[in-house]
């Protein structure tokens, strides 16, 4: 597994991750990023379309040979196929409106199938793009792992992890601010 750690510094990114396109939320500096059940219905549309290759090449094979270990390998590829077709028919494709990413000041709300988890976001240690798979994974307080699909409307993977260190360093900047601030009342009185 392959990963890519992307900068803490949002001047550094050629991209920008402020050009998505984002639903407003009511807490000021949030954004609300929508599931892209379109996106999501082709790729699942194509890794079937996989799947029926892969037992069709099974069929064809266990029709054509007489070697026991090339229709062994034909059965088990029939086997394989057919399991990965029904996993992926049977999986629940994303609508939009219920699953949604919002990225708040202090805090990231991942809403996935009817369940809700909320993160602080002073608690992500560090946001890491995974290669092999895709993803965002976010490095949480006490070595739990969070990932994220970049399945949203209007951004895109890398934009999607700029953000996200856009979004942990604006927390981190406003506690530290926080804390200063609350350093000098104290100093005063």
């Amino acid at each position: 597994m392959r990963h890519t750690r992307t900068s803490m510094d949002p001047a550094s990114s050629p991209h920008s991750a402020t050009q998505a396109t984002a639903v407003p939320t009511a807490e000021v500096g949030g954004r609300r990023f929508l599931a892209d059940s379109s996106g999501e219905r082709q790729a699942a549309a194509l890794r079937l379309s996989a799947a029926a290759v892969a037992a069709f090449s099974g069929i064809w094979l266990l029709a054509v040979t007489d070697s026991w270990l090339l229709r062994g390998t034909a059965l088990v590829s029939i086997l394989f196929a057919t399991l990965w077709g029904v996993t992926l028919a049977r999986r629940r494709q994303p609508d939009g409106p219920s699953n949604h990413l919002e990225i708040g000041r202090h805090h990231l709300r991942l809403a996935q199938d009817g369940q809700a988890r909320s993160v602080a976001l002073r608690t992500v240690r560090s946001v890491e793009i995974d290669q092999d798979r895709l993803i965002i994974v976010l490095c949480l307080d006490g070595d739990e792992r969070l990932t994220l699909d970049a399945c949203y409307v209007g951004i895109g993977l890398q934009d999607l992890a700029e953000l996200l260190h856009q979004a942990v360093f604006s927390s981190r900047e406003d506690a530290s601010g926080q804390i200063m601030a609350t350093i000098a009342t104290d100093g005063r009185a």
